[in-house]
């Protein structure tokens, strides 16, 4: 099956798109996140050129102490209110997808950068952010925000809690073996939009990378995990 090489490819690093075909028809670059290396990163900010944003489980961001935005524009709210009158926490919540409870909108945490670098911009920094997020032992102190990594905190039921390209790369680097933490980063077109249909299937055939829809996620899942071998990257 077509899925399966994807799958061995995923376990090898390799770059795929996944396609929401049921709600956005939107393909997102993915790479494991453990995997990642300062050439997938640049590949994937260059030619992708949408938001770079780093998926794992809701409760690893909490015990990190990464809130979702939208708690922290809450506690704005509450200290904002009465200095700014015209300041709608609501409309913000909305604009940005991450209403509390919500289970449709992108579920962004904070972004940040590990404390100890320089600008945190580029993808060797950001590629330290990302090794130092996947460490269990990672805590709140290490990082500041605003920062050059966006976060995004998964359902803990996956695909099956919520339909997204963060809980599909979540389940992916799970079917595959791999830490549960996935990268992704829209693909926007020369035009400046979202890349759909033909354009899409064009650009992963310009650019040598499979399709995976996220449809096919929860078979993979419930596959045995099978060494790695077979496919390369290209």
């Amino acid at each position: 099956m077509i899925q399966d090489q994807i799958l061995e490819k995923v376990r090898l690093g390799c770059p795929v798109i996944l396609l929401d075909d049921r709600k956005e028809a939107e393909g997102d670059l993915f790479c494991p996140a453990e995997k990642a290396t300062p050439e997938v990163l640049q590949f994937m900010v260059r030619r992708g050129s949408g938001l770079l944003c780093l998926a794992m489980p809701r409760l690893w961001l909490e015990e990190i102490g990464i809130p979702r935005i939208s708690e922290g524009l809450e506690l704005l709210a509450c200290s904002w209110d009465y200095a700014r009158p015209r300041f709608n926490i609501t409309a913000w919540q909305k604009f940005l997808g991450t209403i509390p409870g919500h289970l449709s909108g992108t579920p962004f945490h904070f972004p940040v950068d590990l404390a100890t670098q320089d600008s945190g911009i580029s993808v060797v920094e950001r590629l330290a952010t990302i090794q130092a997020l996947l460490d269990p032992e990672a805590d709140i102190d290490q990082f500041t925000t605003p920062g050059h990594l966006f976060t995004l905190g998964a359902h803990p039921d996956g695909l099956r809690g919520r339909w997204g390209h963060t809980e599909a790369a979540v389940d992916l680097c799970r079917a595959a073996g791999l830490t549960p933490a996935g990268l992704l980063c829209e693909i926007v077109g020369e035009d400046g939009t979202m890349l759909r249909g033909e354009e899409l299937s064009q650009f992963a055939d310009q650019s040598h990378l499979d399709i995976l829809s996220l449809a096919a996620i929860p078979d993979l899942l419930n596959q045995p995990a099978a060494a790695i071998g077979g496919p390369s990257c290209h």
